[in-house]
């Protein structure tokens, strides 16, 4: 089983492209990291309004389902409310448990 793996949403600016490249930075260091656009993109809503955390939910699930035994979130500027947002409604162990 694998061991731990970051989600990585952007901020405000929406999109995917800083969300990836944070997550490269992560990956070069060993650390397995998912980035994750929630709004602004194509498939995403258009904008930064009741923005749904089932996003964040699928993507835990399906890195569960690719063997990660934990997966944190990490997000900046908006992206780290919804990143805490997120992460409190989440099933499970919690930080610190």
């Amino acid at each position: 089983m694998k061991d731990r793996t970051v989600i990585v949403v952007s901020g405000s600016d929406g999109g995917i492209a800083y969300a990836k490249k944070t997550a490269e930075v992560l990956a070069g260091k060993g650390i397995p990291s998912l980035a994750l656009a929630y709004w602004g993109t194509k498939n995403t809503p258009e904008t930064l309004s009741l923005i749904p955390v089932e996003t964040v939910q699928s993507a835990a699930e399906w890195l569960m389902e690719q063997g990660y035994s934990s997966v944190g979130i990490y997000g900046f500027s908006k992206g780290a409310e919804y990143a805490l947002t997120s992460a409190s409604l989440q099933p499970g162990k919690k930080s610190g448990s």
